[in-house]
């Protein structure tokens, strides 16, 4: 098939050529013409999903220098909440209970209460740097408006090559089985 030589002599990618392809199979069959394109598996044509998943590291965490950011990712790496949930999280005196970070149901994405256990120093650590960071009652989106700090929040990501739209929780498994061997 020429076309396809021609497509990739102009350095088009698998999944583009697959798309022009499939375009092509549609106008021959709404324009009643006999579908004379073979199928792509048959021309060599594959769609490949080269998707890279980042994955950040506990050292990435660490290279974080913004005290919000820091508490936003701890949080989500160390505790596992949803970015949502760490900019509600408020610091009030009964934030820790019984060696538990409280996630009360106003603040938690499925509306659920839970308690996340406090195994590690480092969780112990982000709660100290937390603290520090809003002294009185209040969470960081009562302090800073949510889009300037969802751009802090990306600003400081990026220089550290990483990406803020990732859900960075997914990781808390990970990182909480590395904690307790």
């Amino acid at each position: 098939f020429l076309l396809i030589t021609h497509w990739r002599k102009q350095k088009l990618s698998e999944s583009t050529i697959a798309t022009y392809l499939a375009t092509l199979r549609y106008f021959f069959q709404t324009a009643k013409i006999e579908n004379t394109i073979p199928s792509n598996v048959e021309l060599g044509v594959s769609r490949q999903n080269n998707k890279i998943i980042q994955s950040i590291s506990i050292q990435d965490y660490h290279r974080i220098f913004h005290p919000y950011v820091k508490c936003i990712l701890g949080f989500e790496l160390l505790f596992g909440t949803h970015r949502s949930e760490a900019i509600k999280i408020i610091t009030i005196r009964n934030l820790v209970f019984e060696n538990q970070l409280w996630i009360s149901r106003n603040i938690a994405f499925n509306g659920i209460e839970r308690l996340v256990p406090i195994v590690t120093q480092e969780q112990v650590n982000l709660i100290s740097l937390f603290k520090e960071t809003l002294p009185h009652e209040q969470s960081m989106i009562e302090r800073i408006e949510k889009r300037a700090l969802m751009a802090i929040y990306k600003a400081e990501l990026s220089c550290h090559n990483l990406k803020a739209s990732n859900q960075n929780r997914k990781h808390y498994v990970k990182y909480r089985s590395e904690m307790l061997e």
